[in-house]
């Protein structure tokens, strides 16, 4: 008798260790698919802005399953968009300082601005929630996400004077009543930007030609794109202050960090009029910054390595840990993810 408990002494010690060891190997697989950059937040009385990857502002981050507008029968409802790309109407823009604000696609879920001048600005939207994103000035549109729903948002463009100091530009309120809560996420933004032409779209096309369902057509692009793009451990290791992801570019380079899959994964789901959340936020046990995506199915449930969703609700996929070997842990219901910031 003594002899069979130390036996199972010794059995229920060896679980422990071994459970030890899994924490500890997916410790180090968690510390190898962060992002590596501290973020800097703005100051919350808009005295500065921040420093690396500018687009991630302080704010309350909002709930992963709700992007606010529509109604519960809009969600039930077919999702439909007009198209997945985003145009800027210069007849429609009227100007906010030297910047030009096209806000004809609002019910579609996104804003475009202009800026042709020389300096540094930004662009801030506040309603519940704060939003600061970077604004080239070479003319070309910068297209952001109404991500906070209906009800009146504030934009004020900001223009560089020195240092981190920023003088305001012009402001303007902006009411905006989505097609349903799904259209912010089906059109191109600053941090997953792509048209008509990019080599994303075409990919995406390719991989999901004569799939049926959305069920299928995220897994295909899942599957492809974690076995696909390789983590660029080097990069990792200093991307650079206000770094914007660029689909196209990873694509053609095959490697990226976690910013980079989310933002391919995000314009590739999307020209698929699949709704598709680029979000950023911390995943436990490290407290590590992190980008991943949720996307929204209506048809059937779908699994693959590590991942379930449901019908008609948001799943939550994360193609760097699958691409990097990441443990289901870390995904699965999503227990360990914080969303701070959606786009």
């Amino acid at each position: 008798m003594r002899r069979a408990c130390d036996i199972r002494r010794r059995r229920v010690r060896g679980r422990r260790i071994a459970s030890l060891l899994v924490s500890v190997v997916c410790s180090l697989v968690l510390a190898f698919c962060m992002c590596a950059c501290s973020l800097s937040d703005v100051n919350e009385q808009g005295q500065q802005f921040g420093k690396v990857m500018d687009g991630l502002v302080s704010g309350g981050s909002q709930p992963a399953g709700n992007s606010g507008g529509g109604s519960a029968e809009d969600a039930a409802a077919p999702i439909a968009t007009d198209s997945v790309y985003a145009s800027f109407d210069d007849g429609a823009a009227v100007s906010v300082g030297a910047a030009r604000v096209d806000t004809s696609h609002v019910a579609q879920g996104y804003l475009g601005v202009k800026m042709s001048d020389e300096g540094t600005f930004k662009v801030r939207l506040e309603k519940d929630e704060t939003y600061t994103y970077d604004l080239s000035s070479d003319g070309t549109p910068n297209y952001y996400p109404l991500q906070m729903g209906d009800g009146t948002y504030r934009l004020t463009v900001y223009r560089n004077v020195t240092g981190n100091k920023y003088s305001t530009e012009g402001t303007k309120n902006i009411d905006v009543k989505l097609d349903n809560e799904f259209q912010p996420f089906m059109h191109p933004n600053v941090f997953s930007n792509y048209d008509e032409k990019s080599a994303a779209v075409a990919q995406a096309q390719s991989l999901c030609a004569g799939l049926s369902t959305d069920t299928e057509k995220v897994s295909v692009i899942y599957q492809w794109l974690s076995k696909t793009i390789q983590y660029d451990y080097d990069f990792a290791k200093n991307p650079g202050n206000g770094y914007v992801p660029d689909p196209d570019r990873t694509l053609s380079t095959k490697k990226g960090i976690c910013f980079d899959y989310a933002s391919l994964a995000a314009a590739m789901i999307r020209s698929q009029q699949i709704p598709c959340k680029l979000i950023t936020g911390y995943v436990q046990p490290n407290d590590i910054y992190h980008s991943w995506n949720m996307v929204y199915l209506q048809d059937k449930g779908w699994i693959t390595t590590n991942i379930q969703a449901s019908v008609d609700e948001w799943g939550r996929i994360d193609v760097t840990f699958e691409a990097t070997g990441g443990d289901a842990q870390f995904v699965g219901n999503g227990s360990n993810y914080t969303t701070r910031y959606t786009y």
